[in-house]
């Protein structure tokens, strides 16, 4: 795909594995789209609103896994606030996540050790374990500033409760892009993401207060097949209808 596009540009030049500044660079362009995946630029120009860090250990697993399925675990002894995941990326690999949320740095190697014996991952051969770089979750007050555009992660694109984006982030890119060609306001183009972003992030605060008791009960609520149905299945997004309503309750 990188290539396609490659082509279809006949005179921007592509520059790789090179510093570039966006002050200088909207100097020289009409628009610049600031695509870094976190919030330095952000913070720089003022516009960032923090809301909290994130830690991930992670590691690289192998084993017999169902590429069709991921797991997600929900236990306060080691996750705290946040969560783990196991997500196959082939049938003989997979990736395993510990995203410490409302924990000191620190405890993560213990804790993720702990999240491998608890859920009976640690018969699991660990190719090797990465310790990822922090990163900032928030939201941003202006998507513009100037003839700089912020998107994805970026722009605080990222929800808040399971620190989900991809979708968001792609789907800004575009709009930028539309934004930019057809001289349209950027702001009112990707404002129906942010607010569902924000609909999805009103639930972290509820996620937040609930010990493994409530988190056993929200799991079951959500395997229901009177709620599981619609919230899958339905053209509506009912996250969105009742994170909207939620907003209004915890704000």
């Amino acid at each position: 795909m990188e290539n396609q596009l490659r082509r279809l540009l006949k005179t921007t030049a592509i520059h790789l594995n090179r510093p570039a500044d966006y002050r200088e660079l909207s100097k020289k362009y009409d628009y610049v789209v600031v695509a870094t995946g976190n919030e330095a630029v952000a913070k720089n120009l003022g516009v960032w609103q923090e809301y909290g860090t994130v830690y991930i250990h992670s590691g690289l697993a192998a084993g017999e896994f169902d590429i069709r399925t991921q797991s997600v675990y929900f236990n306060t002894a080691y996750a705290k606030q946040g969560y783990g995941r196991l997500t196959p990326i082939s049938n003989y690999q997979a990736v395993v996540d510990l995203y410490g949320i409302g924990m000191d740095p620190w405890e993560m190697d213990k804790k993720f050790q702990q999240f491998l014996e608890t859920e009976g991952l640690s018969d699991l051969q660990m190719t090797f374990r990465m310790i990822l770089p922090p990163f900032s979750t928030g939201k941003i007050k202006k998507f513009q500033v100037d003839n700089i555009f912020l998107v994805g992660r970026a722009a605080g694109l990222t929800e808040r409760l399971t620190g989900t984006g991809c979708v968001a982030a792609l789907s800004s890119g575009f709009l930028a892009a539309e934004a930019m060609i057809k001289e349209k306001s950027y702001a009112d183009l990707v404002k129906p993401l942010q607010e569902h972003i924000e609909n999805i992030s009103s639930f972290r605060k509820i996620y937040e207060k609930l010990n493994n008791e409530g988190l056993d009960k929200m799991v079951k609520l959500s395997s229901n097949p009177l709620i599981k149905f619609p919230l899958y299945n339905s053209p509506v997004s009912f996250m969105d209808i009742l994170g909207s309503a939620l907003k209004r309750v915890v704000d």
